[in-house]
Order: C-alpha cells, then sequence, then structure tokens
C-alpha cells in the first residue's frame, strides 16, 4: 500500500503545521471511504484522489 505523507502550513503569527498521512482510494473497500471522505493528494504526489489513513485505521463508533 502506498502511503503519501504531507506538512502544510497553517496561517498565523507561530509556524504551526498540520501533517496528514494518506493512501490512494484505489485498494480500499467502499464502506471504509464513505466513513473517511476523499481529499485530492499534494500537487507533488500527482493529485490523485485519496483518503486520510487515520480512520481506516482505527474508525469511530
Amino acid at each position: 500500500m502506498d502511503i503519501i505523507v504531507s506538512r502544510s502550513r497553517i496561517a498565523g503569527a507561530l509556524p504551526h503545521y498540520v501533517y496528514r498521512a494518506l493512501v490512494p482510494v484505489e485498494g480500499v473497500p467502499v464502506e471504509r471511504c464513505v466513513m473517511a471522505g476523499t481529499v485530492t493528494a499534494p500537487r507533488i504526489a500527482g493529485r490523485v484522489a485519496c483518503i486520510r489513513i487515520a480512520p481506516i485505521i482505527a474508525p469511530e463508533r
């Protein structure tokens, strides 16, 4: 499974960042995709459809 990790800077006085671990949508069961929602990977990764890995590994109830 490919994992894409990205870091984005959050606007503000201090340098705050958001880190995301994403996996491509292909190969993830549809019921998990519905729980997690789809996002676009960073431009450097090819802008492919992805989902965040945290809800896939440990979904909330």
